[in-house]
């Protein structure tokens, strides 16, 4: 790994300057960026900048980690992505997958885990941080436990809303799950009957609600 372009993104500037310590102490001859905004990485990328790889937080202020990866893979699919999270929970883990993410660990980890990491996904391969199939986020990630035990979403469903919620249209979010458009109509069109709406407009006012319920918590 010489000669890259890493860019790390996160608002908290210890958490940053750790990470960016680290990795300058083990991957030697390489170019890398640090960034407290994810705005700021995809200002960067759109005047024309490169980066080979990013490693980025989920829980970030001005636009969090999963729009981020999203927007990335969609106008810079080039750009490998790794999300470097304070948690897990195996819905958030699978819907970084579904978007593209090339890898997904805790801050938690060692050292020698993200350098691990960090090579497999250069020499093309994955890397994803094994999450206890029970395991319970934090914060808003209940809102897809609380859609699964309150309102009976199958795991497939949620799949479906979060890449809604991304703004993936019938077509992408068939593409990314490896089924038909007819599925994917059958499956949303089920979730809205469960969740009692009409339209997409509905969806977000919904799950607007809930996040809402979660930070009055």
């Amino acid at each position: 790994m010489k000669n890259l372009k890493i860019a790390i993104v996160d608002d908290h500037e210890l958490f940053l300057y750790g990470i960016s310590y680290i990795l300058e102490k083990n991957l030697g001859r390489n170019n890398f960026l640090k960034f407290s905004e994810a705005r700021e990485v995809l200002k960067y990328l759109r005047n024309g900048m490169v980066i080979d790889f990013l490693i980025a937080d989920i829980e970030m202020p001005d636009l969090d980690g999963i729009k981020l990866l999203s927007i990335i893979k969609r106008e810079f699919a080039e750009t490998k992505v790794l999300i470097l999270s304070a948690d897990a929970d195996l819905n958030t883990v699978q819907l970084c997958k579904n978007l593209g993410a090339d890898g997904y660990v805790t801050k938690d980890c060692y050292r020698s885990q993200l350098i691990d990491a960090m090579t497999e996904i250069m020499e093309g391969s994955t890397y994803f941080f094994e999450v206890d199939p029970g395991k319970v986020g934090v914060g808003s990630k209940n809102i897809y436990q609380h859609l699964e035990a309150e309102y009976g979403l199958t795991q497939r469903e949620i799949e479906v809303l979060q890449l809604i919620l991304n703004e993936y249209v019938t077509p992408e979010i068939a593409e990314k799950l490896g089924c038909s458009a007819f599925t994917i109509k059958t499956h949303r069109r089920n979730l809205f009957k469960k969740l009692g709406i009409r339209n997409l407009t509905g969806l977000i006012h919904f799950i607007g609600n809930l996040e809402f319920r979660e930070i009055e918590k």
